[in-house]
């Protein structure tokens, strides 16, 4: 409870650059979703012929869900990482800012495109494969960007001191331990739930 009532205070006496952030995110997610209407006759049945394979070879045969986790991983840490080198120097903060844009990005991009296309099949694989660990994922990288940028823009540069260094090494290990419970949860628990679905032939 108290962890709660410190992250609503921190959110509150940072509630600025936590909006410019969410503001960046929608952003991101509304140019993906637009960047989907642009897309040329070719390359949208490019990528329609791209997904077919994938929801008839890898949704129907998701029996490597150690390599869903890697990859998850993989890319979840990439993310914390971008973002923490970002949090040493004031002149690094546009890579955070980039970061959350292109998660927006991708999102847009890829609920536009499942759901157009793909109508409920589409709706569910996002649920499952997208917003599931995103629900949780997305808001952590948000808080930890914030604190990142926080440390960043300090005149005090707490994250290069010899006293608050250790305090950013935990924090970033902290987002890196949620980074690898959320990979488990997509790469093992969400694989098989959409196994499950493909043997009752929603796919």
């Amino acid at each position: 409870m108290k962890l709660f009532d410190n992250i609503c205070r921190y959110i509150k006496m940072n509630k600025l650059i936590f909006a410019m952030l969410i503001m960046i995110f929608i952003s991101g997610v509304a140019f993906g979703g637009y960047t989907l209407l642009g897309l040329t006759e070719v390359h949208l049945s490019e990528l329609i012929n791209y997904t077919d394979k994938f929801f008839s070879v890898n949704v129907l045969n998701l029996s490597d869900k150690k390599s869903v986790f890697q990859h998850n991983l993989f890319e979840n840490i990439k993310l914390i990482t971008l973002i923490w080198i970002s949090g040493f120097y004031v002149f690094l903060i546009p890579v955070s800012l980039v970061q959350i844009f292109l998660k927006g990005f991708r999102g847009g991009f890829t609920i536009a495109y499942l759901i157009g296309v793909y109508g409920f099949k589409g709706m569910l694989y996002t649920f499952f494969n997208y917003f599931s660990g995103n629900l949780i994922l997305l808001p952590l990288v948000i808080l930890f960007t914030v604190y990142c940028i926080k440390n960043s823009s300090s005149k005090n540069k707490l994250s290069l001191s010899k006293k608050y260094f250790p305090r950013h090494m935990i924090v970033y290990a902290v987002s890196v331990l949620f980074s690898v419970i959320l990979s488990l949860f997509d790469g093992y628990i969400i694989t098989s739930v959409l196994r499950a679905a493909s043997a009752i032939n929603i796919w």
